[in-house]
C-alpha cells in the first residue's frame, strides 16, 4: 500500500559484518604442554578467553567458529613435528573447553607440523635474513613436495648455513606456536533518514533484499555448562602429621563450582610403663563452594567456602610425663564429640599436580568427656563433664594431589 505522506521518516537497516580476533600462543622448544609465564601467554589467553564471554553474551554477535593453528619450527625429525603440531593445538583447545562453554563443532583444528606458511611470512617481512630471495625460493618450491628434511636441508646447505642459523636464532621461536582465531558475525543498525518533504512510504515487508538487509534475531546467550570430567583430589593435613597424627582426605567435584570433602585420622600410642597415652580418631565432612578467577580457570583450586561437621573420639593420658591439678591424669572420651561450623579456604598450585590448601573453620564444638588418673595399671575415674565451645574448630594446611584427566597446573610441567 503506498501512502502519501509530508513527514520526517526514518527506519533502520541491519547490517551484518564478519570479523575475526586472534591470539598467539608460543611454546618452548620440543615442548608441547601451555607454559603461562613464557612470552605472556597466559596473559594473552585469558584476553582471548575474555573475547569469547564477551562476543558470546552480547546479542548483537554471535561467533560462529574458533580456529586453532598449531605449527612447529623445521628443526628435528618430520615425525616430531608432526606431533608437536598436534599435541599444541590440543593444549590450547583443552583449554578452551574448559574455560568457554562454546561446542565442540565450534572448535576447528588444523595442525599442519611445520608452519612453513607462517615462516614465509616472517621471511617475507624481515629486511636482515640473509640471502632472502634464495632462502624464499627454497621455501616456496614445489620440487621438496611434502618432505619437510629435504626442505630443510637445503636452506641449511645455502651459504654454510648461515641464512639457517639466523633464521633459528630470531625466527623460528615465532612459529612454534598454536594461533587461535575467533570468526564471529557482528550485527549493528543504520539509521537511514529519509528527507522532509513529499515522499513515498512502504512498508519494509516489500522491500527488496538489497536495500532491506539481513535480519536476524539476537543470539541467546548459553547457559554455563559442566564439561563432564571427573575431577577429585587426595590429601593429607600437614598440621595433624606435625604432631604425629595420620590421616588422609578426598575431594569430589560436583559440577558448577560444588565440591564434598571428607577426612579421617587415627592414632594410637602408648607406654604402660610411662602411663602415656595418646588416641585419638574421628573425621570431618564438608560441602564446598569454590569461587574467583583461579576457580573459574580449573576445579578445586582458588577460593572455597563451605559448611563442615566433625565427629571425633580421643583419649590423652599424661601420666608421669604431666599433670592435672597436681596428679598424674588424663581426659578420655568414650563417646563421640562433635562439632559443626562455617569454614573459608584458598588452594594454591605448587606443582603439576600438587596443591596447598589453607582452610580455616568457625563453629560449635560439643560432648561429653571423662577426666580420670592412672593407678596401679587402672583407671580411676574422677569427674564427668560437658564441653561447649564456640569458636575456631577447624585449621589445615593440606598437601593436595589433583587426579582426574586435565586436572593440573599449566606451567608446572604440562601437558604432553
Amino acid at each position: 500500500m503506498l501512502l502519501i505522506v509530508s513527514c520526517q521518516i526514518g527506519f533502520s537497516q541491519v547490517i551484518i559484518q564478519e570479523d575475526t580476533v586472534e591470539c598467539s600462543i608460543y611454546f618452548h622448544q620440543g615442548k608441547s604442554y601451555f607454559d603461562p609465564v613464557y612470552k605472556d601467554n597466559g596473559k594473552r589467553l585469558k584476553e582471548f578467553v575474555n573475547d569469547v564471554y564477551f562476543r558470546s553474551d552480547d546479542p548483537s554477535m554471535s561467533i560462529k567458529r574458533i580456529v586453532v593453528n598449531s605449527g612447529a619450527s623445521p628443526e628435528g625429525p618430520q615425525a616430531l613435528n608432526d606431533r608437536l603440531s598436534k599435541e599444541r593445538a590440543e593444549a590450547i583447545i583443552n583449554y578452551l573447553k574448559r574455560n568457554t562453554t562454546l561446542d565442540d563443532s565450534m572448535l576447528i583444528v588444523h595442525s599442519p607440523g611445520v608452519d612453513w606458511e607462517g615462516l614465509i611470512l616472517l621471511v617475507k617481512a624481515s629486511d636482515e635474513v640473509p640471502d632472502k630471495e634464495a632462502v624464499l625460493q627454497m621455501m616456496t618450491s614445489e620440487e621438496f613436495g611434502d618432505d619437510d628434511i629435504a626442505r630443510r636441508k637445503s636452506i641449511e646447505n645455502l651459504n654454510g648455513g648461515t641464512s639457517y642459523r639466523w633464521m633459528y636464532r630470531n625466527l623460528f621461536p615465532s612459529v612454534r606456536h598454536s594461533r587461535a582465531r575467533i570468526a564471529y558475525v557482528s550485527r549493528f543498525k543504520k539509521e537511514l533518514m529519509l528527507p522532509e518533504g513529499p515522499m513515498i512510504a512502504y512498508s519494509p515487508v516489500f522491500m527488496s533484499p538489497d536495500t532491506a538487509g539481513i535480519l536476524i534475531p539476537p543470539a541467546q546467550p548459553r547457559p554455563q555448562q559442566d564439561t563432564g570430567r571427573f575431577y577429585m583430589s587426595v590429601q593429607t593435613n600437614l598440621l595433624y602429621d606435625l604432631v604425629a597424627v595420620p590421616n588422609i582426605g578426598v575431594e569430589f567435584y560436583l559440577g558448577k563450582g560444588f565440591s564434598i570433602d571428607a577426612n579421617w585420622m587415627y592414632q594410637w600410642l602408648h607406654s604402660d610403663a610411662a602411663k602415656f597415652y595418646w588416641r585419638v580418631y574421628g573425621g570431618d565432612v564438608a560441602v564446598r563452594k569454590w569461587f574467583g578467577r583461579a576457580a573459574k580457570e580449573k576445579p578445586l583450586t582458588g577460593h572455597h567456602i563451605g559448611l563442615y561437621g566433625q565427629a571425633l573420639t580421643y583419649d590423652f593420658c599424661l601420666g608421669e610425663r604431666g599433670t592435672i591439678g597436681g596428679q598424674p591424669g588424663g581426659t578420655i572420651f568414650d563417646k563421640a564429640n562433635f562439632a559443626a561450623g562455617l569454614e573459608y579456604g584458598y588452594s594454591v598450585p605448587i606443582a603439576r599436580r600438587l596443591n596447598f590448601d589453607f582452610t580455616v573453620g568457625l563453629g560449635y564444638h560439643w560432648g561429653e568427656y571423662h577426666e580420670y588418673i592412672p593407678v596401679d595399671d587402672c583407671y580411676v575415674w574422677q569427674a564427668t563433664k560437658n564441653r561447649r565451645w564456640i569458636g575456631p574448630t577447624k585449621a589445615e594446611i593440606s598437601l593436595v594431589w589433583l587426579i582426574g584427566k586435565g586436572n593440573y597446573n599449566r606451567g608446572k610441567g604440562g601437558e604432553r
